[in-house]
């Protein structure tokens, strides 16, 4: 019986092996066809809204503000540029090529922040309706930092822009993107990171939640998980909640570091996860809603993890949801839309795109923005369900 456990073992963490590699294979594959091809980077970035005006990173590795009130494109787009060497992960070619951009753009007053997957951050100045074409800043100065950038930049109340980076560090920057502090978190990073006031808690794929001093950079406590932790954490009230590769949901104690709670609390559970947590999990009236691959939706006890109910939205969900007006918003990757009502936990479909999606959710006065993988941006009124589209392929009509 010992010997047929560990064989089940050995076979589900080869699985995770060749799963996790075909995973990095299409996000390097994306990087090739974004430096080879017409700057199609194949990237899925989300976007925010400011004013009147959308900020959106594009498949085609493009930053775009758009007139939310009808698309049109305000200014020209700004593209981020590389000089290659003559082979990047084998691509081949030399030259100058077009960034992916998976983190979605960010602004703080004046300044629109984004990370490329070519390894820097970048600030450009935002006149409240157009981007200047070369960045004010960028970080490092000169070269790279050696691994993708992939999770969201996160910003706080003084300015300072935090990001994890592929190459398993942490990164602390002033508004001006000089270096404050880095930690190593010792693995690959694809997580965002959540912040309070004192301490920065992101996950990686060494299976561990690390909770950092915002100030100095100096590890508080590390938790260790089953599973690599992708899902940015969310941090509510007195605890920190995430998701994993391993299956699991987790409650953690952010003083301690101590775990609260897990779902389910053991694999013998009915009601337990069939895939990986990869989405952001949200909270609302008292629940806490973790989106996982298998499709499902698991609104959660945030005090004690029990299960209150799940939803069946019968398809993968990898874009992380919003909460908007009390309503969950969240896509499916085959592009179905549904709303989910944190009062009576009533689900109801919001729209049918028909698209791929895979990039996170944005929103701004009862609409919320969809970003797909045809280079679409569904902007959907949360109320009606009316929808309008717009496209960001500037290539297109070439």
């Amino acid at each position: 019986m010992k010997n047929r456990t560990r064989e089940i073992l050995r076979g589900r963490h080869i699985i995770f092996l060749l799963v996790n590699m075909l995973l990095l294979v299409t996000l390097i594959s994306a990087g090739c066809t974004g430096i080879l091809g017409r700057g199609v980077a194949q990237g899925w970035a989300g976007g925010v809204v400011v004013d009147d005006t959308i900020i959106v990173g594009s498949r085609g590795g493009k930053i775009m503000a758009l007139d939310a009130s009808d698309g049109t494109l305000q200014g020209d787009p700004v593209v981020l540029t590389v000089k290659l060497p003559s082979s990047v992960f084998g691509c081949g070619g030399g030259g100058t090529a077009g960034v992916a951009i998976y983190s979605s753009p960010v602004v703080n007053e004046d300044l629109v922040y984004v990370g490329g997957y070519n390894g820097k951050v970048y600030a450009f100045l935002f006149d409240g309706e157009n981007l200047t074409a070369d960045s004010e800043y960028d970080f490092p100065r000169e070269g790279n930092l050696g691994g993708a950038i992939v999770g969201e930049l996160v910003i706080n109340q003084e300015g300072n822009v935090f990001f994890g980076c592929a190459n398993g560090k942490v990164y602390a920057l002033d508004s001006t993107l000089r270096s404050i502090w880095e930690h190593d978190t010792g693995d690959e990073i694809w997580s965002s990171p959540a912040i309070t006031e004192d301490t920065l808690f992101i996950g990686n794929f060494g299976k561990k939640l690390h909770a950092v001093n915002i100030t100095d950079g100096t590890e508080r406590w590390v938790f260790e998980t089953r599973g690599a932790i992708i899902a940015t954490p969310l941090v509510n009230e007195d605890k920190v909640y995430f998701g994993t590769f391993g299956r699991r949901f987790y409650a953690v104690d952010i003083a301690s570091g101590d775990e609260v709670w897990r779902f389910p609390a053991d694999d013998s559970d009915e009601n337990r996860p069939k895939n990986w947590f990869w989405a952001k999990p949200l909270a609302g009236n008292g629940t806490i809603y973790a989106p996982n691959m298998d499709g499902k939706v698991y609104a959660l006890d945030a005090e004690t993890g029990t299960l209150i109910n799940q939803f069946d939205l019968g398809g993968s969900i990898v874009s992380s949801p919003v909460l908007i007006n009390g309503l969950i918003i969240v896509a499916t990757q085959d592009g179905e839309v549904y709303s989910l009502n944190t009062a009576d936990n009533h689900q109801e479909s919001l729209a049918s795109l028909e698209e791929k999606v895979q990039a996170p959710l944005f929103a701004s006065d009862g609409t919320v923005y969809v970003h797909t993988f045809e280079d679409n941006l569904y902007a959907i009124d949360v109320e009606t369900g009316s929808s309008r589209k717009f496209s960001l392929d500037t290539d297109s009509d070439e």
